[in-house]
């Protein structure tokens, strides 16, 4: 039976306008005030207990009631449903399970809670201020939930695959104040997590755990695949085949722009369409189908993070529920400042992914046109089609080669340099000129101003000046020999040509065909040298960040991520692509990243923990926390690299040829480029490409399978201390024999880990005599040793992740 349409889905955008702010303000109703005792709120796995306290509800909005407010005795009760969950909660509250009393909870919802609750509740008038008491508090809050609700109340459900239930509890405990949230329509319905007060006066959200319900989690591949996820803003469920951006570039800020996407309703049901645009732009009208359209822009939302992230969107309300399959054409129109100057000619261009408004990360079709002032360089992705001059404007098209996930530009005044590798063109862009916080760093007299004549200013710059554009062409042809290297491992470079552009900071960016490119990376060694670097930075600025971005044209960019969790294999795959690229050339400075990626996972936070304690690498963005502010980059590069040199060392053949060792490693990348070349991969796809071609020496208990690595090492953090101990060599026979104990501390008791062992012979030679698992923290076995064998060595290349004497 299919339901009846509400009066929200029949409703104006303007009423569906109307409605969105009324549930961003809604208040407490004086004459909704009860006494509730022994009361319970359950969605799967989540048990909310109200146990004896006041509860006020909500004003009516569009008839429904969407919240309330609770003070008294109250408990939540949540169990993570896996170890990387109970251990990223334990982090924060050092318990695996979250079973804590409240004093006050401020919920909204989307369902017919009110209802459920009523059969517990005694109304009171004992408490007649209750809810001007509570008012600040609850008003305050209602924003947070407000889109969602309107997404909710907006859509004809009945089109929907799956049901749309929504709770957020945010909850004073012992533990502070933190938030409970059951959305069955996310990608995981459970989250958890709290907001810290920083140092510097800000508050991040630390996500303590975020899962799927057991509904989810038993269903089969084939069904879970088939969820209608986050109608309102996933790709998966509207997605857009073709944007075509048309902007104006008024340096040294600001940016004109119309944009017009071609979208496909995969599902429907849904009136609101969220896209991502950076707040800094300013949408002055949105066109549907050629008819105006009514749409919101930065309803301020305070708060955490993740609270300020939703501020760069805009909502589009459709006049009616959408039809799967149902073709839309959309037209934005905005400006805004989004680039600003770094020094003469470099400008600073932020905003990077938020410059036209997608629906995150996914494949489509770009267009791009670009009008500039003549005496300025533009360089964009994708393969440019035309330049013209209008006046004192040039105007330029740019078109992907392919979908692809992204698209971007660069402004400034470039000297141009140019490589080739094969068939593609590289190009490197810089300027004459660093940003300031560079110079600044150059020894010797800074930069001074005296006046000579009244009115007049003369600058005294510093005598060594920097000047990336010496370096461009040593960029360029790094570049170069890069590609034409990981076309041989992993498949043609997938566009006609590469651009690499100055970037004034610290970091660096790899997008199809484009790479915004840190200024201290074109800088020679000579001017390197002038700077206070780390030896670390040096390698790193030296040639790794180059080769790491340029990676990414295959891994990142060509082949995606499906998820946050796992985003981490493009850039292990890239860091250790470009570490592969340095050993060729520069073994040592390779063995030295790897080192120096080891200690930063040993380096301690402010409270002495290690960051390795921040998770597993599956924890993507989680990672970044207020107890382990920096651990994305120290755990998804340091972390993720080890686990490809693990993968790496474990798949190479010790009898094949030099040239061959890593036939088996490089099979199951160039696997995964050539079946999932824009498209996303998963960890599953990840590991099931290495498992077609795994060794049988990686055969755990004769099981055809890897999953004891992507258990214990993907999906832990353990940086274990593994020694060979009570060693006994049998020369007898030939060959001989030697058992052995291999122990494992500091790390769960289940890890598994392949170990090498290598015989030594009285003049101090090595050979490799095979593989054994280390099975938890203690496990006994034996090899077979040559003839004259004097002592064993554990892993002396240095191939696991591990503590080291």
């Amino acid at each position: 039976m299919t339901a009846a349409p509400t009066a929200a889905q029949n409703s104006s955008a303007t009423d569906m306008l109307a409605l969105y702010r009324d549930l961003r303000t809604v208040a407490l109703d004086p004459d909704r005030t009860y006494h509730i005792r022994d009361a319970a709120i359950d969605r799967e796995e989540l048990h909310l207990y109200l146990n004896d306290g006041t509860i006020g509800f909500t004003k009516d909005v569009a008839g429904k009631i969407t919240g309330a407010f609770f003070e008294g005795d109250g408990q939540v009760l949540l169990r993570p449903p896996d170890l990387a969950e109970r251990t990223s909660l334990g982090l924060f509250t050092q318990v695996g399970v979250l079973d804590e009393k409240f004093t006050s909870a401020y919920l909204r919802f989307n369902d017919d809670t009110f209802a459920q609750l009523q059969r517990s509740m005694l109304k009171i008038d004992s408490v007649p201020t209750y809810a001007a008491d509570n008012e600040r508090v609850t008003t305050s809050l209602a924003a947070l939930d407000a889109l969602r609700l309107l997404g909710s109340f907006s859509s004809d459900s009945s089109q929907f695959r799956d049901p749309d239930r929504y709770l957020h509890a945010r909850l004073a405990t012992r533990l502070g104040i933190f938030d409970v949230v059951y959305d069955s329509l996310a990608a995981e319905q459970f989250l958890v997590g709290g907001l810290k007060q920083q140092t510097n006066g800000e508050s991040a959200f630390d996500m303590w755990m975020s899962f799927n319900g057991g509904r989810v989690r038993r269903l089969n591949d084939k069904d879970r695949t088939k969820r209608l996820v986050d109608p309102w803003r996933s790709p998966d469920s509207v997605h857009i085949n073709t944007i075509k951006v048309d902007t104006r570039l008024l340096p040294p800020e600001r940016i004109e722009a119309t944009a017009d996407l071609d979208l496909t309703a995969l599902s429907g049901g849904q009136r609101l369409l969220i896209f991502e645009l950076s707040r800094f732009l300013r949408v002055d009208s949105v066109q549907m189908d050629g008819t105006a359209a009514t749409f919101l822009q930065n309803e301020a939302i305070s708060g955490s993070d993740l609270a300020r992230r939703g501020n760069d969107l805009v909502s589009v309300l459709s006049p009616h529920p959408l039809k799967a399959g149902q073709q839309l054409h959309l037209r934005f129109h905005y400006a805004g400042a989004v680039m600003s100057k770094a020094a003469e000619g470099l400008l600073y261009v932020g905003e990077r992914g938020t410059w036209y408004p997608s629906r995150g990360i996914s494949m489509s079709n770009f267009q791009l046109r670009f009008h500039w002032p003549e005496e300025w360089t533009l360089v964009a992705s994708g393969k440019r089609l035309s330049l013209d001059v209008d006046g004192d404007e040039l105007v330029g098209d740019w078109r992907s080669e392919g979908i692809v996930p992204l698209a971007g530009f660069n402004l400034g005044k470039y000297i141009h340099s140019t490589a080739r590798a094969g068939s593609i063109i590289v190009d490197t862009f810089a300027t004459a000129v660093v940003e300031q916080s560079l110079n600044a760093r150059v020894p010797g007299p800074q930069p001074q101003t005296r006046k000579t004549n009244p009115g007049d200013i003369l600058v005294v710059l510093p005598p060594d000046k920097l000047d990336p554009s010496q370096g461009a062409q040593s960029v360029a042809d790094t570049v170069g020999k890069a590609i034409a290297q990981f076309s041989q491992w992993y498949g043609p470079y997938p566009y006609s040509s590469l651009a690499l552009t100055q970037f004034p900071a610290p970091a660096s960016q790899g997008w199809p065909s484009l790479i915004f490119l840190a200024s201290s990376s074109f800088l020679t060694k000579e001017e390197r040298a002038k700077l206070p670097m780390s030896p670390f930075a040096r390698v790193l600025y030296g040639e790794t960040m180059q080769t790491h971005e340029t990676a990414h044209q295959w891994w990142g960019d060509l082949v995606g991520w499906k998820t946050y969790r796992d985003q981490w294999i493009s850039e292990a795959v890239a860091n250790y692509s470009a570490l592969m690229l340095l050993e060729e050339t520069r073994p040592a400075d390779t063995r030295f990243l790897l080192d120096y990626y080891r200690g930063d996972l040993e380096r301690k936070n402010s409270d002495g923990r290690p960051y390795r304690e921040a998770g597993p690498v599956t924890l993507g963005f989680r990672l970044n926390t207020s107890m382990f502010p920096e651990a994305y980059i120290v755990v998804t590069y340091g972390r993720g690299t080890w686990l490809m040199h693990m993968l790496r060392t474990m798949f190479r053949d010790p009898a094949a040829p030099p040239s061959l060792r890593d036939a088996r490693y490089l099979a199951a990348l160039r696997s995964l480029r050539d079946t999932y070349a824009r498209r996303e991969i998963g960890i599953d796809e990840f590991r099931k490409a290495f498992e077609a071609r795994m060794p049988e020496s990686l055969e755990y208990q004769g099981q055809h399978s890897l999953a004891w690595f992507f258990d214990g090492w993907v999906g832990g953090s353990a940086v274990p201390k593994i020694e060979l101990k009570e060693v006994k060599i049998n020369p007898k026979g030939s060959p001989g024999s030697a058992s052995f104990t291999i122990t494992q501390e500091d790390c769960p008791d289940n890890l598994v880990t392949l170990v090498p062992i290598y015989a030594v012979d009285s003049n101090g030679s090595r050979t490799f005599v095979g593989r054994v698992f280390a099975d938890g923290h203690e496990s006994k076995d034996s090899v077979k040793v040559p003839l004259g064998t004097k002592r064993l060595l554990l892993d002396p290349d240095q191939t696991i992740l591990r503590v080291m004497n």
